[in-house]
Parts: C-alpha cells; structure tokens; sequence
C-alpha cells in the first residue's frame, strides 16, 4: 500500500485514540493567524505573516517532533491613539505543532524577508533538538 495512505491512516488513529494529546492536526487546527503550512516534495512548509516584526524578535525552537514557534509582541497596549479601523493582525503568539517522526526537525531551516517567516523541515525519521536561528 502507498505509504502516504499509511501515514494519513495512521495520524488518523493515533489523533481518535490518543486522548492524553493536546495538539492537534494541522488539518484539524483553526488558526486565527495569518498561516499557511503546505507540503511540498522535500517536506513541509510553513510562511508565516508577521507584520512590523525583526528577525531577532521570533522564537523557533524543534525538540525531537515538536515544532515551536513564538512572537512575544511587547507594543504599547496602553496607547493613547483610537483606531477607527484595525486590520492588521499584531498580536503575539505561541505556536506549536507535533510534526511526527516523518519530518527531521533537526535540518529545520528559517528565513525572513520583508514580515514573511518561512520555515522548511525536510522528511527523515531521525530527530533532536536545535535552536533555529533565522537568515
């Protein structure tokens, strides 16, 4: 049998009968962010919109499957300015998703190009844990 099918028969499984799991599917996730998160031939990929935000300012970090990442926005919430529309989203945020042992988090791989985060995580079966530092 195809090992795609395998793979999305398996996810499916583990996500009905793994009760103790607190992440979900990216299939299943409703994500009130600017995300898109595709897969492509040599893996998966996330782009994530940040608007007004400096590569030192976002937190990526993988442990073993788990994909971690973090935009802690400190704006001043206690401006004095009314807006009469707020469009763009600014706010923080903390992501993380449980890839499973098909992608190796280890060769994650970030950059950031005019408020554009794209990240790409190859397949493999190994994993460890990296910091990743974004180019």
């Amino acid at each position: 049998m195809d090992t795609q099918l395998w793979d999305i028969f398996d996810v499916f499984f583990k996500d009905a009968l793994d009760t103790s799991s607190t992440y979900t599917t990216l299939t299943n996730s409703k994500l009130h962010y600017p995300i898109d998160v595709k897969e492509t031939t040599s893996g998966i990929q996330f782009d994530v919109a940040i608007v007004g935000a400096e590569k030192k300012d976002v937190i990526i970090e993988t442990e073993n499957d788990i994909l971690r990442i973090i935009y802690p926005n400190n704006e001043n919430k206690d401006s004095t300015e009314k807006y009469l529309y707020k469009g763009i989203t600014r706010k923080s945020f903390n992501f993380n998703w449980k890839l499973g042992g098909k992608f190796d988090v280890a060769q994650t791989v970030a950059a950031m190009d005019k408020g554009l985060l794209t990240i790409k995580i190859p397949y493999t079966k190994n994993a460890t844990k990296k910091r990743v530092e974004i180019v």
